[in-house]
């Protein structure tokens, strides 16, 4: 698949978050440009496997989605790696960091673009990754977007929020999401998130 990156595919950046959006997924939810993308690269995955058509196995991935199997195998995946099973079976269980500060809007229109690198800068000054071999991750450490390209926003809208635990560089993390954000006057041209599928 070649899939558009002028914003992340999902809507989170972090462990725990990560985490939460893939069971989303997984149970029939989430958002609209994450769950194309998971369909078409299962699709995929399906096809070969099977020796399906791309559009039967896109049906049956959907299907799976809806029914709720494919949250009973992650789950299943999860415990045969030893996870908690309380945390397997609902990991909304999982950590959250206490504190949130807000990315707002500096002025009204559209968003223009989301760098996802920038966004994963933002993550790893709030202690979701590693600058270093041997840095601590804090899994509850993440960058909740609100936005994604073409939400119109107003002046002192929320576009992300940012969790972090005592000890993150919060100042560092607002200055990323600052340069992640574009924000212009006129609607820009959107696009899907799978451009084109490759034979």
């Amino acid at each position: 698949l070649i899939t558009c990156m002028e914003q992340p595919l999902g809507r989170v950046a972090g462990n725990a978050a990560e985490v939460q959006a893939a069971w989303e997924v997984l149970g029939g939810g989430g958002p609209p440009r994450l769950v194309e993308v998971c369909v078409a690269l299962a699709a995929e995955l399906v096809a070969l496997g099977r020796d399906m058509a791309r559009a039967a196995a896109t049906d049956l991935v959907r299907e799976r989605l809806r029914d709720g199997t494919a949250r009973v195998q992650f789950s299943r995946w999860l415990r045969a790696q030893g996870a908690d099973a309380a945390v397997a079976d609902d990991p909304g269980r999982l950590p959250v960091a206490a504190r949130e500060a807000p990315v707002i809007a500096p002025a009204a229109g559209f968003v223009h673009r989301v760098d996802a690198r920038r966004v994963g800068m933002a993550a790893v000054a709030l202690g979701a990754g590693r600058r270093r071999k041997g840095d601590p991750i804090d899994p509850g450490a993440a960058v909740i977007l609100e936005v994604e390209v073409g939400s119109r926003v107003a002046s002192g809208d929320l576009l992300a929020r940012l969790r972090y635990s005592p000890g993150a560089e919060v100042a560092g993390a607002l200055a990323a999401m600052g340069d992640a954000l574009d924000i212009a006057a006129e609607p820009p041209v959107t696009l899907g998130p799978v451009l084109a599928v490759l034979p």
